[in-house]
């Protein structure tokens, strides 16, 4: 779910839902292995199916029946301070985005970037030190 949710975020969920699920709500259920929990977006209804897939995912995981959610995510917290609460106004938006890949994509091309720009600093480091002790091999 990065990078509305990342690792050690403290996740509050609201369960088992008290009204319809909404495209747009990061929902909770338990996997098939039955070991862990699954928290991701709502990114579309097929019948009454609730399709879903996490933000930086490049495809979506499945549908699953409503009642296999466990609750809708309502607050999540970093280091202490609240950085989300719920979907609200902006779900459906970020639903759509999500279902169409546009934050998978532009998780890609940051975090590409990030590691381009890494190593062209790595490498320009690398060149000052060969610099400074070019000659001091002792064939000059």
């Amino acid at each position: 779910m990065f990078p509305f949710i990342r690792p050690k975020d403290v996740v509050y969920v609201l369960g088992p839902p008290h009204e319809e699920v909404r495209l747009g709500d990061v929902v909770a259920l338990r996997t098939e292995l039955g070991n862990g929990l699954l928290v991701h977006r709502v990114v579309a209804r097929v019948g009454e199916e609730l399709l879903l897939r996490g933000d930086s995912r490049p495809a979506a995981d499945g549908c699953y029946k409503p009642e296999d959610v466990l609750g809708v995510v309502t607050r999540v917290e970093r280091d202490g301070r609240a950085v989300w609460s719920g979907a609200g106004r902006l779900g459906r938006p970020v639903a759509w985005a999500v279902r169409h890949g546009l934050i998978w994509r532009g998780n890609r091309i940051y975090f590409g970037a990030r590691r381009l720009v890494g190593r062209c600093l790595k490498f320009r480091a690398g060149d000052s030190r060969l610099r400074e002790h070019k000659g001091n091999d002792g064939n000059e």
